[in-house]
């Protein structure tokens, strides 16, 4: 058993050799560090934590490589951490302070090859900035034109090294390459006015280290048309507006009034008829066709109580085809600000006084008047009605009929 492995073994690397060489030896094209090294700040477990990526180039046919971190200390450099990947790059989180590193490609036997140099960085410590203010003011050219804004931002932990950037939503965004520090711990940084776009702006602060603050909702473009609309208004020349002369006396509107239509009185007492044909919905306790036999006669008491809205009972006596009934309803009337024409709701029951049925029938309907003279009444509205039985009936009843109001 040992024998038929050794011999796959011997095969397997036969093969290798010639049609695969580049696994089993140890590459000798150079490998060259990128620069920058990159970062990213890890978020995991609530605290910001930088991690730096090394990536490098060549030795693409090496089985894994080794990459070999020294740290600065003293004057003179140690060894900080050593670790092999298969990738072309290596995460790791070093601390503040002064770096190198180089990578050593490794064949499948585990053969070293041709090691990179040495690449120096330096790991910054990094600071939120943390700005509390930012001041916007206009400068001016030596004729006396705007020329742009200086922008006076006050705060802590806002280094000489940071990097600012002007946003807007419109705009991806531009590089403010003129800063000025001051003694205080304040920077000024200059705007020119010409690329400007009507809306709010934001300052970005980013420190070196990734760690970045904002800063702003500066309307620039709105403040410099203020200022000069400002100017263009000390500029005119205000002359005395001519004193306005006198207005006519308005002439005495005619007041009309008709005898026919005075004020309504808090209560109202009406008489009307009406005839209107009868539509069965269901059952056929009101036949199977419509019916132009449909005739009500009606007597109310009406009270106001809010406004122009009154409310008082209706008395009703109704012919319904072949049914004569007799009911009430309680009326709600709504008069609009002429008071000449109104809209009523009601909701009553009804008890047949014929023999072709004896179930109590519920009314509700709905209806408008128009006063014709002072007490004549047109009306128009719509009813239905509901037979409470085992086989219950339904019928709709438009109508129109003629009143009297005192």
């Amino acid at each position: 058993m040992a024998i038929k492995n050794c011999s796959c073994w011997f095969v397997w690397l036969v093969v290798s050799f010639f049609f695969f060489p580049s696994l089993l030896l140890a590459q000798e094209d150079l490998m060259q560090p990128v620069l920058p090294p990159g970062f990213f700040i890890n978020m995991e477990n609530g605290d910001a934590r930088f991690v730096q990526r090394f990536v490098w180039q060549g030795g693409d046919y090496a089985y894994q490589y080794e990459v070999v971190v020294e740290r600065e200390t003293g004057g003179a450099f140690t060894r900080h951490l050593s670790d092999f990947t298969s990738n072309h790059f290596i995460e790791v989180s070093l601390p503040p302070g002064e770096y190198r590193f180089l990578v050593i490609p490794y064949d499948v036997f585990g053969r070293p090859g041709t090691a990179s140099d040495w690449m120096y960085i330096e790991i910054l410590h990094a600071l939120e900035p943390q700005p509390v203010q930012a001041l916007p003011e206009i400068i001016f050219d030596d004729d006396g034109q705007p020329l742009g804004f200086v922008i006076v931002i006050s705060g802590d932990n806002i280094l000489p090294e940071a990097d600012f950037f002007l946003h807007h939503p419109d705009d991806s965004g531009n590089v403010i390459d003129t800063v000025v520090f001051d003694e205080e711990g304040s920077v000024s940084i200059f705007i020119d006015n010409s690329d400007l776009l009507p809306g709010e702006y934001i300052v970005v602060i980013r420190n070196p280290g990734g760690l970045e603050a904002k800063i702003g909702e500066l309307l620039l473009q709105e403040l410099l048309e203020e200022y000069l609309l400002g100017k263009y208004l000390e500029q005119l020349v205000i002359e005395p507006e001519p004193e306005p002369e006198p207005e006519p006396e308005p002439e005495p509107e005619l007041e009309i009034v008709s005898s026919g239509f005075d004020p309504i009185n808090p209560f109202l007492f009406r008489i009307g008829a009406s005839f209107g044909p009868l539509i069965p919905v269901y059952g056929n306790d009101f036949g199977r066709g419509i019916s132009l036999i449909g005739a009500s006669a009606r007597l109310n008491a009406l009270f106001k109580i809010l406004g122009d809205i009154y409310i008082g009972p209706e008395l009703t006596v109704s012919l319904l085809g072949e049914i004569i009934t007799a009911g009430g309803n309680l009326l709600a009337e709504k008069f609009m600000e002429s008071e000449k024409v109104s809209f009523g709701f009601r909701v009553g029951a009804f008890y047949p006084i014929t023999n072709l049925t004896d179930n109590i029938m519920v009314n509700m309907g709905m209806s408008s008047s128009v006063r014709l003279t002072k007490h004549l009444l047109l009306e128009a509205g719509l009813n239905y009605k509901h037979i409470l039985a085992d086989i219950p009936s339904g019928v709709i009843t438009p109508w129109i009929g003629l009143g009297f109001q005192f």
